[in-house]
């Protein structure tokens, strides 16, 4: 394909990808091999410590080859085009990490230290953690770019979008370090809520104080930077995050009649607070995170959408 003289240049691939590949790399320090795949390895003739190594490594890999491939594959194409290739280049990702290691196995043991023994997660509390994390993991990549600015900005900019949209201003950090404590008061706050209910009956007042204060103080930091956002914020960023309280409310609210009657059925347990908490919030994160990304990005055309 020959390029216009006029074409803007691609975008390097360099830092994007060694931004994946290091966020790979540092959550498998949590991580452990799976069993059952380090077992096929075992019976294919390798070493105990040689397939660990492999297991560990494998995902960091294909976090870069495949992001990598996702963003080439992608230039050129329509928003939707586009979003679908990175989409499915994640999902290679995941797969690929949910079969050579089980993440953050080392959490639980942890957390027993701190507040003793808790019961076995059930679907609910497993839903509460992968919350908390990919808060808390949100709120820590919002502070990296409220620290290092511009340069971490287009090390994520995994959507190849122009340099334009990621120029981070002097008063633009301080607007990123609320959403940064916004972002990990909500995690630790779900974190704990999801500790307190798998938390033994017999459990000692003190443990069950440290997680209440956990609570406390991630809803308080959560509370305080929203407000401090909303109120720097202009009409156009107030109208997005009404746009998303709407919509959240529409969606959970379908959600919430839906398994009102599959309760009436007999085919769900009863909607808990805990439960309400951890799909609204659930709910909200991901609409917010659609406005969010599309805000980001440059108003798409229709030819664009339909290429």
């Amino acid at each position: 394909m020959v390029r216009s003289p006029s074409a803007p240049p691609p975008k390097p691939l360099r830092r994007p990808m060694l931004a994946a590949g290091s966020a790979v790399a540092i959550l498998s320090l949590t991580a452990a091999p799976t069993p059952k795949t380090l077992a096929r390895l075992e019976a294919a003739g390798v070493s105990v410590d040689l397939a660990a190594v492999l297991l560990h490594a494998a995902p960091v890999v294909f976090a870069v080859a495949g992001l990598g491939a996702g963003i080439v594959l992608a230039r050129g194409r329509g928003l939707l085009s586009r979003g679908l290739i990175l989409a499915g280049a994640g999902g290679i990702i995941g797969f690929v990490t949910a079969l050579c290691l089980d993440l953050f196995v080392g959490v639980p043991p942890l957390i027993e230290r701190v507040v003793g023994p808790t019961r076995e997660a059930t679907s609910l509390d497993i839903a509460a953690w992968a919350l908390a994390v990919l808060s808390i993991l949100l709120g820590l990549q919002t502070l990296i770019v409220a620290q290092l600015g511009t340069p971490a900005m287009r090390a994520m900019n995994f959507e190849g979008l122009d340099e334009e949209h990621l120029e981070v201003r002097p008063r633009d950090r301080g607007v990123f370090r609320l959403s940064a404590a916004g972002c990990i008061g909500q995690g630790v706050s779900i974190g704990a809520l999801a500790v307190l209910h798998q938390m033994e009956p017999g459990t000692t007042g003190m443990a069950r104080g440290v997680a209440a204060g956990c609570l406390t103080l991630g809803v308080l930091a959560f509370a305080w930077s929203s407000w401090r956002l909303w109120a720097g914020m202009d009409e156009l960023l107030r109208r997005t995050v009404m746009d998303a309280y709407g919509w959240s409310c529409i969606v959970a609210t379908a959600v919430g009649m839906v398994w009102a009657a599959l309760e009436g059925l007999g085919m769900a347990p009863p909607l808990t607070a805990y439960a309400l908490i951890v799909m609204l919030v659930s709910v909200q994160t991901a609409i917010v995170l659609c406005l969010s990304t599309a805000l980001a990005l440059p108003a798409p055309t229709i030819q664009e959408i339909r290429r």
